[in-house]
């Protein structure tokens, strides 16, 4: 009789554990398991926000709270901390969640709540190589962040390897796989990827000024030649850079540099003021820099 009483007192008691809420260092666990560092919290009841803020608990359907004990709807893991504790949230408090994947998604974890700014990071399916009704492929990686005034940024690495900057569905930067770069703004367009290694898709500016005497400088694209002016030396430092020199005077000026035209080097070459003789393009092969064009 004994043993049957045994028994079945020992069975309540693990029923009990199996609904049970478990609590450390509190009487009144508020979920499957609540930790309370701080042993500040009420018997009854919920906590203050600040007898929450040393607390953790993790929900029957696993969801996490660290410094809280609600955790808001679709959230995972839900994070409030004075700013010290949370790096690079400025906030108070952010809401850190993941979002369970749609469509091509996969998964997004999603930091909201920054200076009324969004940060997420979302993983999509691989194998899916549509494109977007933006006109721009799915990635495997997007990077997406809203300043909170309706402009978006986003980051995306396609399955193929290429990477797209896009500011408000618009591609601004397209890098492939291959070492192409596209530049431009390219909306709904079929073909989004640089054929090119520099692939610019509008205008292209260069820095402009006029010189009068001294050395051409490393930033400098087109010079109005206004007097005796020098090229710096052909070298491995300058190899491939293009420079425009236009004759800005009415009277002839000389440049002076180690140039090459059809094999034949030269030290100085003569802007004058007639057609095809006012400028010269050279570029620099390392050695020389050869006349690619007169104007």
């Amino acid at each position: 009789m004994n043993t049957k009483k045994t028994a079945k007192l020992f069975l309540i008691f693990i029923s009990g554990l199996a609904t049970a809420q478990i609590g450390i260092n509190t009487s009144n666990p508020l979920d499957t398991f609540h930790v309370d560092g701080g042993k500040d919290n009420p018997s009854s009841g919920i906590p203050t926000t600040d007898q929450q803020s040393n607390d953790f608990i993790v929900t029957k359907t696993g969801k996490v709270g660290i410094g809280t004990t609600t955790i808001g709807s679709g959230h995972m893991l839900e994070i409030v901390g004075p700013t010290n504790q949370i790096p690079n949230i400025q906030e108070a408090s952010a809401d850190i969640y993941m979002i369970p994947g749609s469509l091509q998604e996969k998964s997004t974890l999603r930091v909201a709540n920054f200076q009324g700014k969004e940060t997420q990071v979302t993983t999509f399916d691989g194998s899916y190589t549509g494109t977007r009704g933006d006109g721009i492929p799915y990635a495997n990686l997007g990077v997406y962040f809203s300043n909170g005034d309706n402009i978006s940024h986003e980051l995306r690495s396609t399955v193929g390897g290429s990477h797209y900057f896009v500011i408000n569905s618009r591609t601004i930067t397209t890098m492939t796989a291959s070492g192409n770069v596209g530049m431009g703004i390219v909306n709904n367009v079929g073909n989004l990827a640089p054929v090119s290694t520099l692939d610019v898709k509008g205008s292209v500016g260069g820095n402009i000024r006029a010189l009068s005497s001294g050395t051409v400088a490393d930033n400098d694209f087109t010079l109005l030649v206004q007097g005796s002016v020098s090229l710096p030396a052909a070298s491995s430092a300058n190899i491939r850079r293009i420079y425009y020199l236009i004759n800005d005077t009415s009277a002839p000026q000389t440049v002076s540099g180690n140039f090459r035209l059809n094999g034949n080097i030269f030290n100085s070459y003569t802007l004058n003021n007639s057609d095809g003789g006012r400028g010269i393009s050279v570029q620099s092969d390392g050695n020389n820099w050869i006349i690619i064009s007169k104007f």
